[in-house]
């Protein structure tokens, strides 16, 4: 049985950020529309993964798995292991696959950093890369359709990585977030100093944005990597990596931290929880955080442990607490994933996945 759905709660606030699920018709009501699709939510049956493999050529491209039953921990792979989405745009590469359910719930989008790092280098990367993300389409969670490319930031930046977008039920359009490296608009070539910090912008298909403002940036120490969870308090949960290196005056460097705002996606913030897992965990990027389809108020925050073991998951039942706790019985997918994405999906759309594997 699924947990106390968030949405129907939130429609009763009359605001929210909403991850919707199913494409079936939807009622014209405002409030049965979220009836609605907190009713599809409630039949969430197990778990689709999408992520990239590696640095080398041939793995910085969109890998898919699904979860063997209604349960995170174990996972068959999507199309015998092979690559599930190629770009055939920008600099071919894709990596960081992040993915939000639309507004109505009649489709999805995918958002994929465009870069292949084993042809650009890092250094390139960052101050003369790509400013565009690459965005896949689908209705029905399979078959995504050809990408595209769409550049979000002015030319001051270096890069854009790990895009990851929200539905804003209040404002009806998506909050989009990725890192980025800025450089003075005098310095047109990048050959200055820079540091990555997380940008923010909006849209509402994904073809245009708003100009991008800073948002996790404290003016001098770099972060990537944000991602959100809505919880079942109506509190908006929020996990970056501190992308410094770690030293005796930030020992939380390479590591995931743990914010929350009771105010929506512009905070305030308050922080919860620094360099989690770090016991369990040498370093850890790319997060991802979803509810249980299963347990009431239990939360799941995958880290990716990269260089090392890839993606490790860690639960809570207090969101609240900062506090997560390694999983047992953990079998990462065999390819394994790196930076990306686990989805929670309906009985039809898990089979569908089934059926590729």
């Amino acid at each position: 049985m699924r947990p106390f759905s968030i949405v129907a709660f939130l429609a009763a606030l009359g605001s929210a950020f909403l991850p919707c699920a199913s494409a079936a018709p939807l009622s014209q009501s405002g409030e049965s529309h979220a009836i609605e699709l907190a009713e599809r939510e409630s039949q969430y049956a197990g778990y689709a993964f999408f992520y990239f493999v590696g640095d080398n050529a041939g793995q910085e491209k969109v890998f898919a798995a699904v979860s063997k039953a209604n349960s995170p921990l174990t996972w068959d792979l999507v199309n015998g292991g092979n690559a599930f989405l190629t770009s055939s745009v920008g600099t071919g590469g894709a990596r960081d696959p992040s993915v939000v359910r639309s507004g109505d719930g009649r489709k999805y989008f995918m958002l994929a950093t465009d870069l292949q790092i084993s042809k650009a280098g890092w250094a390139a990367a960052q101050r003369k890369g790509s400013r565009n993300m690459v965005v896949w389409e689908t209705s029905d969670i399979t078959n995504w359709g050809a990408p595209r490319l769409v550049e979000v930031i002015d030319s001051t930046a270096g890069n854009v990585w790990a895009p990851e977008a929200m539905w804003n039920e209040a404002t009806k359009s998506y909050d989009v977030v990725f890192s980025a490296a800025i450089f003075d608009k005098s310095d047109t070539t990048h050959a200055g100093p820079f540091y990555q910090r997380v940008m923010k912008c909006s849209t509402v298909d994904f073809k245009t944005f708003t100009k991008p403002a800073s948002y996790v940036d404290d003016g001098k120490n770099e972060f990537i990597d944000t991602t959100f969870l809505r919880g079942e308090d109506s509190h908006l949960y929020r996990f970056t990596k501190d992308e410094n290196e770690p030293s005796l005056s930030n020992p939380n460097g390479k590591m995931v931290f743990e914010d929350v705002s009771s105010n929506g996606v512009d905070g305030p913030w308050r922080r919860l929880a620094n360099s989690i897992g770090k016991n369990s965990i040498k370093v850890g990027e790319g997060p991802t955080a979803f509810a249980d389809n299963v347990v009431a108020g239990k939360y799941w925050l995958f880290i990716d442990e990269f260089g090392g073991r890839g993606y490790i998951p860690f639960s809570t039942s207090d969101i609240r607490s900062g506090i997560w706790s390694p999983a047992s019985g953990y079998s990462e997918p065999s390819n394994k994933a790196r930076h990306g994405t686990v989805l929670p999906v309906t009985l039809s759309e898990w089979k569908a996945l089934r059926a590729l594997i």
